[in-house]
């Protein structure tokens, strides 16, 4: 084999035996129960698996490279050092391939050689990839080992950056490139005129540096040890952003509100938090407006193992769940690099699509099979909270999440299961999950009230969802409108509907977290409440629907103000027979809103038409008999 050759087995020996996963560890994890073992073998597959990308770029590159269009890129160099720092601290090579911004580009890159129809060699003119950053990638890890070498780097935006390390402040030279210099035990960037030494023990802070912040606190027995990313160009998309340095007061607030997420995952999960601080490498902040916990988003990616996006947390509780929440998907993310857990190739416009109460737009199916699995270790860390929360407040918010969570996990769960598309290995993942909803269904010390206004979230988040996407037969709406005008007793026919996936649908999560600060008794400043919300909650029922009613007629569009009179209607039917007026109209509004919607809408077209919406959905109905909480299986 050259000497200039990438060995695969040289880079990707952390491909563990036996492979990740088995049948074992989809037991484990169905069952919530990883550990740091586990995390380790994940994160072993992982560095094999970036390994293999690694090298077949690396193989991509040396074409462009030898064709002349990139004079900069050295691949033998980036090769021998590779090889060079395996030998002499693979941990250093393992650091930099895990570091999530690395993985991204690296992913990013290979696709976009693979853009020409013939492959690589046909590219005219210089590849639309930062290659160059090859030599970063292959200068951080050489760095690390404290190797000696010399390789040409990208600036970006003024910098020079090593993932992982930091970036060089080269604004003053005026270059495109420069160059990274090390001789073993000190490095250096240089630049037309301007050089900047990277920390070494006689200098940490060298000026012109500007190193990552590194978060290390205490998680139980273990450690959480992981970057606070800020300044690498790759740090949440394949677009170059530019640093976006965290000032002093945000810096603190991360670092405080990461500590009490630590402290607090190893109380409730502490083998999920034993397996956090193995997985996690980086997150990186989203600047953003003063936090609330509906406004609140964060992402992880197939490509960026290790890492996470988000924006800052409320506290550390909601931190705490949105680590275990992302775990979970990069979990899964490693899972389906290795096993098929659903039939593919049926992707496109004829897609199925699934309510998935997480996000805002229907779900095709790995994404919902993404968002099941999240979810599961959602209820299971809010159920532990609810017996371990000191504080009244915080008892009250975890039962009202775990009430919610536990019904729309469960019913997700319950459409995830009726799919065909599952293979072997998927039926085997969801077995383990179905065992694992036994234990919620042991009654919880969750108070009634909690329960109910948990479950009017769901209701509401279900109305909305289907006011949003859920579009009515426009045909049969007509005749119903005209069957009412016409004063008949009972219409003629039912309405089906189809999914129209409303691409500019606004957040539907605002009104449950709002119904969870009214559980905990301390709504959040500056949130406003509606008055017939406030009615309903303050069980002024006649108040409620009068204003309910009132908003409907005026704008008639807005799917919370249908939500809102179907909850009030449904407040009222629990002290009426299944057959009353208010019992028919709620479940009609429940199971059915876009119907009574779009006919609404249909008859007050007409001059001097003002139809009561109560009396209208009362007319169209819903038979007895249909379960309290509206499916969301099929339309």
């Amino acid at each position: 084999m050259p000497a200039d050759r990438l060995p695969q087995r040289e880079l990707a020996q952390g491909m563990v035996r036996p492979p990740f996963p088995t049948s074992a560890d989809l037991r484990t994890m169905a069952a919530g129960a990883e550990d740091r073992v586990l995390a380790q073998r994940m994160r072993a597959q992982q560095r094999g698996a970036r390994a293999v990308v690694l090298d077949e770029l690396l193989d991509l590159t040396a074409v462009v490279a030898h064709s002349g269009e990139t004079e900069a890129l050295r691949v033998p160099e980036v090769r021998d050092l590779l090889v060079r720092a395996e030998r002499a601290d693979s941990n250093a090579v393992t650091a930099v391939l895990l570091h999530p911004s690395v993985g991204r580009w690296l992913s990013w890159a290979l696709r976009a050689m693979h853009e020409p129809p013939g492959g690589p060699s046909t590219w005219a003119g210089t590849p639309p990839a930062d290659l160059l950053r090859l030599h970063s990638i292959a200068a951080a890890v050489g760095v690390r080992a404290r190797l000696s070498f010399t390789l040409p780097v990208p600036v970006h935006g003024g910098h020079v950056h090593l993932p992982g390390l930091g970036a060089a402040d080269l604004h003053a030279s005026g270059t495109d490139v420069a160059r990274v210099v090390s001789h073993g035990t000190a490095a250096v960037v240089e630049g037309d005129g301007v050089e900047v030494r990277l920390p070494s023990p006689s200098d940490p802070n060298p000026p012109g540096w500007m190193p990552v912040h590194r978060v290390r606190t205490p998680v139980g027995r273990r450690h959480f040890d992981f970057v606070l990313e800020d300044m690498d160009p790759y740090r949440e998309n394949d677009a170059l952003a530019p640093p976006d340095r965290l000032g002093p007061v945000a810096l603190t607030r991360w670092r405080r509100t990461i500590r009490d997420a630590g402290r607090l995952l190893a109380d409730l999960r502490p083998g999920q938090a034993d397996a956090l601080t193995v997985t996690l490498t980086a997150l990186t902040p989203r600047p953003d407006a003063e936090p609330t916990a509906e406004t609140m988003t964060s992402m992880s990616s197939s490509e960026a193992f290790g890492g996470v996006v988000l924006s800052m947390p409320p506290d550390a509780v909601e931190l705490a769940a949105t680590l275990i929440h992302e775990f979970r998907h990069m979990e899964l993310d490693a899972v389906l690099d290795s096993l098929d857990l659903y039939e593919t190739g049926r992707e496109g416009a004829d897609e199925e699509l699934y309510y998935a109460p997480w996000r805002d737009t229907p779900r095709p199916l790995p994404g919902f099979l993404h968002g099941v699995f999240a979810f599961f270790a959602v209820v299971d860390f809010w159920r532990e909270l609810t017996h371990l929360a000191g504080s009244r407040h915080l008892r009250r918010r975890a039962q009202f999440q775990y009430a919610y969570w536990r019904i729309q996990t469960s019913h997700a769960f319950e459409a995830l299961s009726s799919t065909a598309r599952l293979t072997t290995s998927g039926r085997e993942l969801l077995a383990g999950l179905d065992d694992r909803t036994a234990c919620w269904t042991v009654p919880e010390a969750v108070p009634e009230e909690i329960t109910a206004l948990a479950t009017e979230a769901v209701v509401a988040h279900r109305i909305r969802w289907r006011l949003h996407h859920v579009s009515p037969d426009p045909h049969a709406v007509s005749e119903l409108a005209d069957a009412w005008r016409s004063g008949a007793e009972a219409p003629p026919k039912s309405v089906a509907g189809v999914l129209l996936p409303d691409t500019a649908v606004p957040s539907l999560n605002q009104y449950t977290a709002r119904l969870c600060q009214w559980a905990t008794g301390v709504p959040a400043e500056g949130t406003a409440i509606d008055p017939a919300d406030l009615a309903r909650l303050q069980g002024r029922q006649h108040d409620s629907r009068r204003l309910a009613t009132s908003q409907v007629t005026r704008r008639l569009q807005q799917p919370g103000r249908w939500a809102r009179l179907a909850l009030a209607l449904r407040r009222d039917a629990r002290t009426a027979s299944p057959g009353s007026t208010d019992a028919v109209a709620a479940r009609a509004l429940v199971h059915c809103p876009e119907a009574v919607r779009a006919i609404f809408a249909r008859i007050v077209v007409e001059p001097c038409a003002k139809p009561d919406p109560v009396a209208l959905a009362a007319w169209l109905g819903a038979p007895e008999g249909l379960p309290d909480l509206p499916s969301m299986h099929s339309f």
